[in-house]
């Protein structure tokens, strides 16, 4: 009879001390293997570590404020806003010349394209009345055919 001396036993000792084989959390039970109620110390920890989170995602937003008014005020001193607006209206002009530009080349177009669209229909117009004024011709060069045959 051997017994295997290196593989830990199964006690209510060894599974306290976290020395369970089956990897298992004995932490994860209402009451853990020995009978002995669970601390509240996990649910305090989880409010210890949001209450951090929560302050270090304020101080991270209150440092990007101030970062952003820093660079604010350096912009300024520079002159980047000065006549802003002006700059602004400038662009405004710019946009509103080049599009009554775009408008202007594309009614141009619409119409010449109107225009070429008419000359075709006229023309197959023309077409159809000459295939039937030659079409009737034959039938009745045919016709005075027949007749004198």
């Amino acid at each position: 009879m051997t017994t295997d001396s290196k593989k830990p036993q199964n006690t209510v000792r060894n599974i306290d001390r976290g020395n369970d084989p089956s990897g298992t959390d004995p932490n994860r039970h209402s009451k853990s293997y020995a009978g002995k109620p669970k601390t509240n110390k996990s649910k305090i920890n989880n409010l210890k570590t949001k209450a951090m989170s929560n302050k270090n995602a304020i101080i991270g937003i209150a440092a990007g404020v101030a970062a952003l008014a820093v660079v604010g005020v350096i912009l300024r001193r520079k002159g980047y806003f000065d006549n802003f607006s002006e700059r602004a209206g400038e662009f405004g002009e710019n946009v509103r010349e080049k599009f009554n530009d775009a408008k202007a080349v594309a009614k141009q177009k619409f119409s010449e394209a109107i225009e070429k669209g008419s000359e075709i229909a006229d023309k197959a117009k023309d077409a159809k009345t000459d295939a039937k004024i030659a079409a009737e011709k034959e039938i009745g060069k045919a016709a005075i055919d027949v007749a004198t045959a």
